[in-house]
């Protein structure tokens, strides 16, 4: 089976493929994300997804809106790895 995404540190993304632990990086997780949306039909964005595990498909948000709140959710930690690594640069200097 395939288990979950397990952040392991280092920027480094672990997840159980046929009971194998695989690390991933951010870059060729967003690799795969990105292949993967080129490949998608573009009438499947409009598709809605199931709310939660056991909801039935269709009564949650479309897969556009999961994919924009992706994206948004990666700025917003780009930013405050940004802020952390300023203000520890700015630590350091005193």
């Amino acid at each position: 089976g395939v288990g979950g995404p397990v952040l392991v540190g280092l920027g480094l993304v672990a997840t159980a493929i046929g009971g194998l632990a695989i690390l991933f990086s951010p870059v060729t997780l967003m690799i795969g994300l990105v292949a993967a949306v080129l490949e998608t039909p573009e009438s499947t964005f409009g598709e809605r997804v199931a709310a939660s595990p056991g909801n039935p498909p269709g009564s949650g948000v479309s897969y556009r809106t999961m994919l924009l709140s992706l994206a948004e959710h990666d700025i917003y930690h780009s930013g405050q790895v940004s802020l952390l690594k300023r203000l520890a640069s700015a630590a350091l200097e005193q």
